[in-house]
Protein backbone atom coordinates (compact mmCIF):
# COMPACT_ATOMS: atom_id res chain seq x y z
CA UNK A 1 0.00 0.00 0.00
CA UNK A 2 2.67 2.52 0.95
CA UNK A 3 4.70 1.73 -2.17
CA UNK A 4 1.74 2.76 -4.30
CA UNK A 5 1.40 5.98 -2.30
CA UNK A 6 5.04 6.84 -2.95
CA UNK A 7 4.46 6.36 -6.67
CA UNK A 8 1.42 8.63 -6.82
CA UNK A 9 2.12 11.26 -4.23
CA UNK A 10 4.51 12.80 -6.77
CA UNK A 11 2.14 12.61 -9.74
CA UNK A 12 1.23 16.28 -9.34
CA UNK A 13 4.92 17.19 -9.15
CA UNK A 14 5.40 18.33 -12.77
CA UNK A 15 2.28 20.53 -12.57
CA UNK A 16 3.42 22.12 -9.33
CA UNK A 17 6.95 22.69 -10.58
CA UNK A 18 5.61 24.28 -13.77
CA UNK A 19 3.31 26.59 -11.80
CA UNK A 20 6.27 27.65 -9.71
CA UNK A 21 7.99 28.80 -12.88
CA UNK A 22 10.48 25.96 -13.26
CA UNK A 23 11.41 24.72 -16.70
CA UNK A 24 11.86 21.13 -17.81
CA UNK A 25 15.41 20.92 -16.47
CA UNK A 26 14.42 22.24 -13.06
CA UNK A 27 11.51 19.82 -12.93
CA UNK A 28 13.89 16.93 -13.50
CA UNK A 29 16.23 18.28 -10.84
CA UNK A 30 13.37 18.40 -8.33
CA UNK A 31 12.47 14.82 -9.16
CA UNK A 32 16.11 13.80 -8.74
CA UNK A 33 16.29 15.60 -5.41
CA UNK A 34 13.16 13.75 -4.27
CA UNK A 35 14.71 10.38 -5.12
CA UNK A 36 18.02 11.34 -3.53
CA UNK A 37 16.21 12.40 -0.38
CA UNK A 38 14.52 9.00 -0.36
CA UNK A 39 17.90 7.29 -0.47
CA UNK A 40 19.15 9.47 2.36
CA UNK A 41 16.13 8.63 4.50
CA UNK A 42 16.76 4.94 3.90
CA UNK A 43 20.29 5.27 5.23
CA UNK A 44 19.17 7.33 8.23
CA UNK A 45 16.46 4.79 9.09
CA UNK A 46 18.85 1.83 9.25
CA UNK A 47 20.04 2.33 12.86
CA UNK A 48 16.48 2.83 14.13
CA UNK A 49 14.72 -0.18 12.62
CA UNK A 50 15.16 -2.38 15.69
CA UNK A 51 14.58 0.35 18.28
CA UNK A 52 10.80 0.34 17.94
CA UNK A 53 8.23 -2.49 17.70
CA UNK A 54 7.49 -3.36 14.09
CA UNK A 55 3.73 -2.82 14.32
CA UNK A 56 4.10 0.54 16.09
CA UNK A 57 6.60 1.75 13.51
CA UNK A 58 4.31 0.71 10.66
CA UNK A 59 1.30 2.42 12.26
CA UNK A 60 3.18 5.68 12.83
CA UNK A 61 4.43 5.57 9.25
CA UNK A 62 0.96 5.02 7.81
CA UNK A 63 -0.62 7.77 9.88
CA UNK A 64 2.25 10.11 9.08
CA UNK A 65 1.75 9.46 5.37
CA UNK A 66 -1.96 10.04 5.84
CA UNK A 67 -1.34 13.43 7.43
CA UNK A 68 0.94 14.45 4.57
CA UNK A 69 -1.63 13.33 1.99
CA UNK A 70 -4.38 15.29 3.74
CA UNK A 71 -2.31 18.48 3.54
CA UNK A 72 -1.23 17.73 -0.03
CA UNK A 73 -4.79 17.08 -1.18
CA UNK A 74 -6.02 20.30 0.44
CA UNK A 75 -3.26 22.39 -1.13
CA UNK A 76 -3.75 20.87 -4.59
CA UNK A 77 -7.53 21.25 -4.40
CA UNK A 78 -7.33 24.88 -3.30
CA UNK A 79 -4.28 26.30 -5.07
CA UNK A 80 -3.53 24.26 -8.22
CA UNK A 81 -3.59 26.02 -10.57
CA UNK A 82 -2.99 29.42 -8.97
CA UNK A 83 -0.37 32.13 -8.52
CA UNK A 84 -0.03 31.57 -4.79
CA UNK A 85 3.67 30.77 -4.69
CA UNK A 86 3.80 30.02 -0.98
CA UNK A 87 1.02 27.44 -1.24
CA UNK A 88 2.65 25.81 -4.26
CA UNK A 89 6.00 25.63 -2.49
CA UNK A 90 4.26 24.07 0.51
CA UNK A 91 2.69 21.49 -1.79
CA UNK A 92 6.13 20.60 -3.19
CA UNK A 93 7.57 20.45 0.34
CA UNK A 94 4.90 17.94 1.34
CA UNK A 95 6.33 15.50 -1.19
CA UNK A 96 9.57 15.51 0.80
CA UNK A 97 7.89 15.40 4.21
CA UNK A 98 5.90 12.42 2.97
CA UNK A 99 9.15 10.55 2.34
CA UNK A 100 10.20 10.97 5.99
CA UNK A 101 7.31 8.71 7.00
CA UNK A 102 7.15 6.59 3.86
CA UNK A 103 10.83 5.69 3.73
CA UNK A 104 11.87 6.22 7.34
CA UNK A 105 8.93 4.52 9.07
CA UNK A 106 7.47 2.16 6.45
CA UNK A 107 10.19 1.11 4.02
CA UNK A 108 12.57 0.57 6.91
CA UNK A 109 10.67 -2.22 8.73
CA UNK A 110 8.41 -3.59 6.01
CA UNK A 111 10.95 -5.60 4.05
CA UNK A 112 12.33 -7.15 7.21
CA UNK A 113 8.79 -7.78 8.45
CA UNK A 114 7.84 -9.66 5.29
CA UNK A 115 10.75 -12.01 5.88
CA UNK A 116 9.99 -12.41 9.58
CA UNK A 117 6.27 -13.26 9.63
CA UNK A 118 6.65 -16.59 7.86
CA UNK A 119 8.10 -19.75 9.47
CA UNK A 120 11.36 -20.99 8.00
CA UNK A 121 9.85 -23.78 5.88
CA UNK A 122 7.52 -21.41 3.96
CA UNK A 123 9.49 -18.17 4.24
CA UNK A 124 10.59 -18.03 0.60
CA UNK A 125 7.09 -18.78 -0.72
CA UNK A 126 5.48 -16.29 1.63
CA UNK A 127 7.93 -13.55 0.73
CA UNK A 128 7.40 -14.14 -2.99
CA UNK A 129 3.62 -14.04 -2.51
CA UNK A 130 3.84 -10.74 -0.61
CA UNK A 131 6.03 -9.13 -3.29
CA UNK A 132 3.71 -10.44 -6.01
CA UNK A 133 0.69 -8.84 -4.31
CA UNK A 134 2.62 -5.58 -4.02
CA UNK A 135 3.38 -5.66 -7.74
CA UNK A 136 -0.23 -6.51 -8.57
CA UNK A 137 -1.55 -3.57 -6.54
CA UNK A 138 1.01 -1.35 -8.18
CA UNK A 139 -0.23 -2.34 -11.64
CA UNK A 140 -3.87 -1.71 -10.66
CA UNK A 141 -3.19 1.77 -9.28
CA UNK A 142 -0.84 2.61 -12.16
CA UNK A 143 -3.65 1.95 -14.60
CA UNK A 144 -6.17 3.98 -12.61
CA UNK A 145 -4.06 6.98 -11.58
CA UNK A 146 -3.54 8.71 -14.97
CA UNK A 147 -7.24 8.53 -15.76
CA UNK A 148 -8.21 9.71 -12.27
CA UNK A 149 -5.86 12.68 -12.35
CA UNK A 150 -6.97 13.63 -15.87
CA UNK A 151 -10.66 13.65 -14.94
CA UNK A 152 -11.74 17.00 -13.52
CA UNK A 153 -14.38 15.24 -11.45
CA UNK A 154 -11.69 13.15 -9.71
CA UNK A 155 -8.26 14.82 -9.82
CA UNK A 156 -6.98 15.50 -6.31
CA UNK A 157 -9.79 13.34 -4.86
CA UNK A 158 -7.78 10.29 -5.90
CA UNK A 159 -5.58 11.01 -2.88
CA UNK A 160 -8.60 10.40 -0.65
CA UNK A 161 -8.33 6.70 -1.48
CA UNK A 162 -4.84 6.52 -0.01
CA UNK A 163 -5.83 8.68 2.95
CA UNK A 164 -8.55 6.19 3.84
CA UNK A 165 -6.25 3.20 3.32
CA UNK A 166 -3.60 4.75 5.56
CA UNK A 167 -6.13 5.51 8.28
CA UNK A 168 -7.47 1.96 8.35
CA UNK A 169 -4.07 0.38 7.77
CA UNK A 170 -2.57 2.16 10.76
CA UNK A 171 -5.14 0.65 13.13
CA UNK A 172 -4.78 -2.78 11.54
CA UNK A 173 -0.99 -2.68 11.88
CA UNK A 174 -1.08 -1.46 15.47
CA UNK A 175 -3.69 -3.84 16.85
CA UNK A 176 -3.55 -6.87 14.53
CA UNK A 177 0.08 -7.21 13.46
CA UNK A 178 2.37 -9.06 15.89
CA UNK A 179 5.75 -7.63 16.74
CA UNK A 180 8.45 -9.94 15.33
CA UNK A 181 11.41 -7.86 16.44
CA UNK A 182 14.32 -9.95 17.82
CA UNK A 183 12.41 -13.23 17.36
CA UNK A 184 14.22 -16.13 15.66
CA UNK A 185 12.46 -17.44 12.57
CA UNK A 186 11.90 -20.76 14.32
CA UNK A 187 9.65 -19.05 16.89
CA UNK A 188 7.48 -17.13 14.43
CA UNK A 189 4.92 -19.95 14.23
CA UNK A 190 4.11 -19.55 17.92
CA UNK A 191 2.88 -15.96 17.63
CA UNK A 192 0.37 -17.12 15.01
CA UNK A 193 -0.98 -19.88 17.25
CA UNK A 194 1.20 -22.79 16.13
CA UNK A 195 3.15 -23.21 19.36
CA UNK A 196 3.46 -26.96 18.78
CA UNK A 197 5.68 -26.27 15.79
CA UNK A 198 8.37 -24.71 17.99
CA UNK A 199 10.79 -27.24 19.42
CA UNK A 200 12.50 -24.81 21.78
CA UNK A 201 12.44 -21.08 22.47
CA UNK A 202 15.45 -18.81 22.57
CA UNK A 203 14.52 -17.66 26.08
CA UNK A 204 14.77 -21.25 27.29
CA UNK A 205 18.39 -21.58 26.27
CA UNK A 206 21.09 -20.55 28.68
CA UNK A 207 24.80 -20.54 28.03
CA UNK A 208 27.18 -21.08 30.93
CA UNK A 209 29.95 -18.61 30.14
CA UNK A 210 32.32 -20.37 32.49
CA UNK A 211 32.08 -23.88 31.03
CA UNK A 212 30.47 -22.91 27.72
CA UNK A 213 27.82 -25.58 28.32
CA UNK A 214 24.35 -25.09 26.83
CA UNK A 215 21.56 -25.43 29.39
CA UNK A 216 18.12 -26.28 28.02
CA UNK A 217 15.18 -25.19 30.20
CA UNK A 218 12.50 -26.33 27.76
CA UNK A 219 9.34 -27.56 29.47
CA UNK A 220 10.89 -26.98 32.87
CA UNK A 221 13.60 -29.60 32.33
CA UNK A 222 17.24 -28.76 32.73
CA UNK A 223 19.45 -30.67 30.36
CA UNK A 224 23.13 -29.92 30.21
CA UNK A 225 24.74 -30.52 26.88
CA UNK A 226 28.43 -31.00 27.34
CA UNK A 227 30.73 -28.57 25.60
CA UNK A 228 32.99 -30.27 23.10
CA UNK A 229 36.42 -28.87 22.56
CA UNK A 230 37.41 -28.43 18.94
CA UNK A 231 40.84 -29.80 18.27
CA UNK A 232 43.22 -27.38 16.60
Amino acid sequence: MQKNQADYVADYGPTLYKNLGFGTTQQLLYASAWLTFTLGMSVIAMPFVDRMPRNVMLAIGLWGCMACLVVEAALVAKFVPSDNQNALRAAVAMFFVFQVFDTGMLNAPEWAYLGEIFPTHIESKGYCLAISMLALCNVCFTQAAPVAFAESSVGWKFYLLFILLCLIGGFVALFCFPDTRFLPLEEIAAIFGDADEVAIYQAEIEVDHQTHDIIDHHNGEKVVQAHHEVAN
